[in-house]
């Protein structure tokens, strides 16, 4: 075998081509300070007063090539400090001393965080060679998707997992919550990961915009400071992002709820930015949608221009969108409050008519939520009968809230509809909120409690700088979401049944209906609002059915408490209810 010449770095550190062929390729650094090696501890030498930790140094291969020679290196290195012992001051090597004696702190804390990717040494003005600790945003991004793949595959085993009945108990204790499977501690690790190479500027706009995808999609809790820097450092290069990162990033920015400090300045940017990419038409049709609700989601008035680019590039689309992408597209027109044209809507409304028999019952609600929204009606008859076969069909799979909403939503659009459909309707409303009623009455109190906790809870968030995701965030009160589908329930009975509401209340079987809903809404009323207290009224006056002496008057009491809550407009509709109930 021939032998291998050897050489010397500026550090009289010797290398062969062995090595050299080793080191072509990222090789992972051992745990600890970089300047410290797992066989040598923290060795350190002396020249000119100037104290010199030893440099990292990998593992030897096995040949006999390949070993160092550990006379040559000391006697090589304490003549490399004499001869350079002004450079090190040159360089901020007290600098390095004192980041020395923080990483051994952070290594003995958490030995795992420091199996990083290193990059190639850097050799100074005079050819000192150093290791820095940069962190590879590549690698983090890489370290996120991981994650998000592996939150993946759980979510689609506990999905598989929970239509057998042969899961045991360990497998589905495991299953439960993916915050737990995933590792607390792993999530933390990645953040400060992110945070590091954010402040070491090592994070290009794709790779900040898939770290806020991220994020956003397994609903954990993160720093702050971690969000607001990704999003201010996207704001100037928004436009150098694709289509999907900047779809990604809006998206993210709607899911977590995320409050911006300059909100105009950040859309401003992005309307900007989005406007090119519409005028070039690189935006297919799940992104539309997706930038739609996006926007949708977060309560923005977006310039109108903006919108009709989007709609327009949409509307080919419409036909192949799902059931999901076409309720979410009006839904989100319904938050912007913008009414689209007629040609837009007589090709949403004829492609919504061949997706209604797939959707769902939470699709079926917020269609026809939106709709009456924005006074939107077609002139097709038959798209109402099907979406009336639809909702019937659907009827065991809904919640009292989507039934209200359907019931409300066409009451606005002022869509008399069969008594025989009605009937059907309010039939299993009652089921639904019979089962409920006692539990609600019981957890008046301590919904009250609940919400003081909830608020402690958000404020102490707050003051760690922790954004918490909107599900643990918001959990709406049972007695609250109840009394606004009772009245909106009593509120749309007699303009479904327009013409005939007087004589559809007088029949027996009816009464009977309304002699249970009056008896679900007693125990609630004086937890109503002031606004469901008028529409309880109004829908019974309507109806011209009395509830009775007694609910009527829980019902003033409860008035007499928010009275002064009602603008002139539901005082007035009150009094001329309450007058024909006392009269009838």
């Amino acid at each position: 075998m021939r032998a291998v010449q050897p050489r010397f770095n500026t550090l009289g550190i010797r290398h062969n081509a062995i090595q050299r062929q080793r080191f072509a390729t990222p090789q992972p650094t051992s745990p600890g300070p970089l300047w410290q090696s797992p066989s040598l501890g923290s060795q350190q030498y002396s020249g000119q007063q100037h104290t010199v930790p030893y440099l990292p140094r990998h593992e030897a291969c096995n040949s006999g090539l390949a070993r160092f020679n550990m006379a040559a290196e000391e006697a090589l290195l304490s003549w490399h400090v004499a001869r350079q012992g002004a450079l090190f001051h040159q360089t901020g090597w007290h600098w390095l001393e004192q980041h020395q004696q923080h990483e051994e702190g952070q290594s003995s804390a958490h030995p795992e965080e420091q199996q990083q990717a290193l990059g190639d040494p850097i050799v100074g003005d005079a050819g000192a060679a150093q290791r820095v600790q940069a962190i590879d945003g590549s690698s983090v991004v890489k370290a996120f998707l991981s994650l998000l793949k592996q939150h993946c595959d759980t979510t689609q085993e506990q999905l598989a997992c929970s239509g057998s009945h042969l899961v045991s108990t360990s497998r589905a204790s495991q299953g439960d919550g993916t915050a737990e499977s995933l590792g607390d501690s792993h999530w933390q690790r990645l953040l400060q990961q992110a945070e590091a190479a954010l402040q070491q500027e090592q994070l290009q706009p794709q790779q900040a915009s898939l770290i806020l995808y991220v994020i956003a999609k397994l609903g954990r809790d993160s720093p702050a400071a971690l969000l607001q820097g990704l999003l201010q450092q996207l704001q100037g290069q928004l436009q150098q992002l694709p289509p999907a990162g900047l779809t990604n990033v809006v998206w993210a920015l709607a899911v977590l709820e995320y409050q911006l400090s300059d909100p105009a300045r950040w859309f401003a940017s992005f309307y900007t930015a989005s406007g090119i990419m519409l005028h070039r038409q690189q935006f297919n049709k799940h992104q539309l949608t997706s930038l739609l609700w996006s926007v949708g989601k977060l309560k923005q008035q977006p310039p109108a221009h903006w919108i009709e680019s989007v709609l327009a590039a949409l509307r080919p689309s419409l036909p192949q969108l799902s059931r999901t992408q076409l309720s979410n597209s009006i839904w989100a027109l319904s938050q912007i409050g913008y009414r689209p044209d007629r040609l837009w809507c007589k090709a949403w409304f004829g492609a919504s008519y061949k997706a209604l028999d797939s959707c769902n019952a939470h699709h079926l609600a917020c269609i026809i939520g939106s709709l009456s929204l924005l006074r939107l009606r077609t002139a097709d008859g038959r798209w109402l009968v099907l979406y009336r076969q639809c909702v019937q069909q659907q009827l065991l799979q809904t919640q009292p809230q989507q039934i209200a909403t359907i019931m409300c939503g066409l009451a606005k659009l002022l869509s008399s509809q069969p008594p025989h459909w009605v009937t059907l309707l309010l039939r299993r409303q009652l089921q639904l909120l019979s089962t409920s009623v006692l539990a609600v009455q019981h957890a008046t109190q301590p919904a009250v409690a609940h919400v003081a906790a909830q608020s402690a809870v958000k404020e102490q968030g707050a003051a760690a700088g922790v954004i918490r995701p909107p599900q643990q965030r918001r959990k709406p009160q049972e007695r609250i979401r109840r009394t606004a589908d009772i009245a909106a329930t009593v509120w749309a009975l007699p303009r479904l049944l327009y013409p005939t509401p007087k004589a559809w209340a007088m029949d027996p079987k009816h009464a009977a209906l309304l002699r249970t809903l009056a008896t679900v809404s007693l125990p609630l009323l004086p937890v109503c609002s002031a606004g469901e207290l008028v529409q309880l009224a109004v829908g019974f006056a309507g109806l011209s059915y009395h509830p009775g002496t007694h609910w009527l008057k829980v019902h003033e009491n409860a008035i007499a408490a928010k009275y002064s809550h009602l603008n002139e407009h539901n005082k007035a509709r009150l009094r001329a209810a309450i007058k024909k109930l006392w009269l009838d």
